[in-house]
């Protein structure tokens, strides 16, 4: 919180989600040293000395796993545009709650080891016979007697697939190849779509329509929405011919459908009102259209060529079965008149085209001539011939303008202009110069952002050719443009890592072997989102599966630099020296597991307003470390002893 103030940060959705992360993060350092510590303490040494034996094994792997966990966020501060946005004050939040928790690890947890733990280490402690529940537990988690089989059996199973390594190496790259597999069929989108209650409304009448005439649909559309029981409230604007509203539902806990499918039933309402044009927007996170895919189509091509072309792509983007509702911005040509003067006999009348053009917008639309007061209010006084006299373009051919000579004699409009009629559009848009029409499709619920980009992709591609462009806008080209970005991320975090590692163990194999486990947690991860967490690739799913990158190398650590110690200490085999490493670190490694899981169970299971978004982030690191973990405890012991180096320079790491 010190470190978020000072960087002038907020609570907020992130920065609080990096905080409920950071409760199962930050007492993993505490956790391992607390064991060695307490491990020493069950082979007879005092407190002092246990404390100071245990700071002094562990503490190169503290200081590798925080500085590991904090280079994995290093990149996410690093990127640009609205992720650089969402995820810098997250990951500095985390790294900085991360640093400081392997500072108290390795300075205050020692301390309050040897002063607080007492004889609590001591195998021979009489355990309670208490028969009450809360004893049973305690007895449960305070016996050791369940830990020991459970490290022989992992000992016995670490021997006897030793001598299969191939097939351990083998089976792990298959999974991890299984992981990829997952990862292509889940649904991607920028962010989870999130039920907020809400929806917006969008309509069109026709360009020439009367105020009357809207009002008479608008008040259809009202009583289509006074149909739904979960609609609270609703604001509509008329500004003719544009409709604009908002439709506020019930809270989730009174009302039984989520907002899309209240959505889904008011569309088919609305279809059945054909004297205006409307969409229904749920919205998502951000105030953006999650669930709408919009795009713009241009060429240098007439405006009839484009009006054909955005017909046939509509129809057909309707009968690809993923959108809801497809429509553009593209409106029916209107009635266009065009006023044109007769040059000669304005001349001869010594009359300026300007006057005429004065004349017809003064009486026709009107002009403001003076006010008055009654009343205490103001109101305008505006010159304008009577509406029955100005009901039909013809009409401008009844009015008189005055001519230039001494005379002022009033000349009838109908002597020195001629009105012409024809269809044309209401207006022209352009993008980048060539013009162009806004289409989008609102895509159903079980069909995410990229299976809507992937369908408008392969029907533009086979209707308008190389002679038409389509450029995305909005939420789908955020979409397009922050999906490298990701990657990038990801691919820096990991070569932080690594790099990271590399200068810590003074070696490029060792950090080699830890970083085996990553693709095994990523695995875990996808599988969890695909099958428990009915999740998608998301901008927090992604922050999810980076963090996994330096949550899962943690257990690595461990046992690669404990089994190190033990061959530069005893001499032991490759083999022998990662068994017994591998064993002896279990329980931390377990420990550890268990409390990030539970850590992040509470987001895995969220409810109410976001949750969505917060589910995502939570199965993702549930998945990853459970799955993830089982993998690392049999795949890094296999790779440690294909890939170790043969003999190593007897160096004992530790504090002086």
């Amino acid at each position: 919180l010190f470190i978020m103030y000072l960087l002038n940060f907020s609570i907020n959705s992130l920065t609080l989600m990096a905080m409920v992360l950071a409760i199962g993060l930050v007492v993993d350092d505490a956790i391992v040293v607390l064991e060695n510590v307490h491990r020493n303490r069950e082979l007879g040494m005092e407190p002092f000395e246990a404390a100071y034996k245990g700071i002094k094994e562990i503490s190169f792997a503290i200081v590798a796993m925080t500085l590991t966990l904090v280079a994995v966020y290093a990149p996410i501060s690093l990127a640009k545009g609205r992720i650089g946005k969402f995820l810098t004050e997250f990951s500095i939040t985390l790294a900085a709650a991360v640093l400081l928790s392997g500072f108290a690890a390795l300075t205050l947890s020692p301390m309050m080891c040897a002063r607080m733990l007492g004889d609590a280490g001591h195998k021979d402690k009489k355990i309670s016979n208490n028969s009450g529940f809360i004893e049973k537990i305690k007895n449960f988690f305070t016996s050791q007697l369940w830990m020991t089989n459970l490290e022989i059996s992992y000992e016995s199973i670490l021997k006897n697939i030793m001598p299969k390594r191939l097939i351990t190496a083998l089976s792990a790259i298959g999974i991890a190849c299984l992981g990829c597999v997952v990862y292509q069929y889940l649904p991607a989108e920028t962010t989870p779509y999130e039920d907020q209650g809400s929806m917006r409304i969008d309509g069109q009448a026709p360009q020439s329509s009367t105020m009357a005439y809207t009002e008479r649909y608008v008040e259809m559309l009202d009583k289509a929405i006074n149909k739904i029981p979960e609609v609270e409230r609703r604001v509509i604007n008329i500004t003719n011919p544009t409709i604009e509203g908002s439709i506020q539902l019930k809270a989730k806990p009174e009302r039984k459908r989520n907002t899309e499918e209240v959505a889904a039933e008011l569309r088919e309402y609305l279809a059945d009102i054909t004297g205006v044009e409307t969409r229904i927007d749920t919205g998502a996170s951000g105030g953006d259209s999650g669930r709408m895919v919009d795009f713009v189509i241009r060429a240098n091509k007439t405006m009839r060529e484009l009006q054909d072309m955005t017909s046939n792509l509509l129809g057909e983007l309707h009968n690809s079965g993923n959108f809801q509702a497809v429509f553009s911005d593209l409106r029916g040509d209107v009635a266009d008149y065009t006023v044109t003067v007769i040059r000669d006999k304005l001349s001869s009348l010594f009359i300026e085209p300007q006057d005429i053009a004065d004349t017809i917008e003064t009486l026709i639309r009107g002009r403001k001539a003076n006010s008055f007061k009654k009343d205490s209010k103001a109101f305008d006084v505006r010159v304008q011939v009577e509406n029955a006299a100005r009901q039909n373009p013809e009409d401008i051919t009844n009015l008189f303008v005055k001519a230039g000579d001494r005379d002022g004699t009033l000349v009838p409009l109908s002597e020195l202009v001629v009105v012409n009629s024809r269809a044309g559009p209401v207006e022209i848009k352009r993008t980048n110069r060539a013009r162009s029409v806004l289409l989008s499709g609102v895509l159903k619920p079980e069909y995410s952002m990229k299976d809507g980009i992937k369908t408008v992709d392969g029907i533009a591609k086979q209707l308008a050719g190389t002679d038409y462009r389509i450029e995305y806008m909005n939420e789908a080209k955020r979409f397009l443009d922050e999906g490298p970005t990701v990657w990038l991320v990801f691919v820096l975090a990991i070569a932080f890592i690594y790099l990271v590692m590399a200068a810590q163990f003074e070696s490029w194999r060792d950090p080699f072997i830890i970083m085996l486990s990553v693709p095994l947690s990523l695995t875990g991860a996808v599988i969890t989102l695909a099958f428990l967490g009915n999740g998608s690739i998301n901008l927090y799913s992604r922050i999810g599966l980076i963090t996994l990158i330096g949550l899962i190398t943690k257990h690595g650590i461990l046992m690669v630099t404990f089994a190190n110690q033990i061959r530069d200490e005893s001499g032991l085999s490759i083999e022998d020296s990662i068994i017994q490493a591998c064993k002896v670190r279990l329980r931390p490694i377990l420990m550890t597991t268990f409390a990030m899981v539970l850590g992040a169970l509470p987001l895995a299971l969220a409810s109410g307003a976001g949750a969505e978004s917060r589910r995502q982030l939570g199965w993702v690191i549930v998945g990853g470390m459970t799955i993830g973990t089982v993998f690392t405890l049999f795949v890094i012991p296999a790779f440690y002893s294909y890939f170790t180096k043969k003999n190593r320079e007897m160096i004992k790491i530790g504090i002086a």
